[in-house]
């Protein structure tokens, strides 16, 4: 679910800001050609609920690493108001999926966008009989 994830906030950022934008998800050692976007999952949990029930809490974040470096800060605002309205809700084949507690930080010459995208899913169930057949062997103390 989290590549799910990752592919529909890339969809939604190539939507917006078109083919002049890379996009990277996962981990890049070198060779960012700014502008581009990197897509990462920052944590994951879950919860178990009630039966077959859990809920997953995913943080992601999206940096945005500006092409002028003598005005990163202005193009980072400037493409911050765009990206937290993207961001709101992503499209996966399962249905919209709501981002919330949507915030952005400008660290390090970048913006840092961070939201969760948390969803409730069900594990497959038990294939197995719950009434089939006990062997029981039963025995006298003393």
């Amino acid at each position: 679910m989290i590549e799910a994830i990752i592919e529909g906030v890339a969809a939604r950022i190539h939507d917006e800001f078109g083919p002049g934008y890379e996009i990277y998800s996962g981990q890049i050692k070198q060779g960012l050609a700014p502008p581009c976007f990197l897509v990462t999952c920052v944590s994951s949990a879950a919860t178990l609920e009630v039966g077959r029930r859990s809920y997953h809490r995913n943080l992601f974040s999206v940096k945005y690493f500006a092409a002028s470096k003598v005005d990163a800060r202005s193009e980072c605002d400037a493409v911050c108001v765009r990206l937290l309205r993207q961001l709101e809700t992503i499209k996966l084949e399962s249905g919209p999926l709501r981002g919330t507690e949507r915030n952005a930080q400008y660290i390090d010459d970048a913006l840092v966008v961070t939201v969760n995208y948390n969803h409730y899913s069900i594990a497959p169930a038990d294939e197995s009989d719950p009434m089939a057949e006990l062997a029981q062997t039963v025995g006298t103390k003393g």
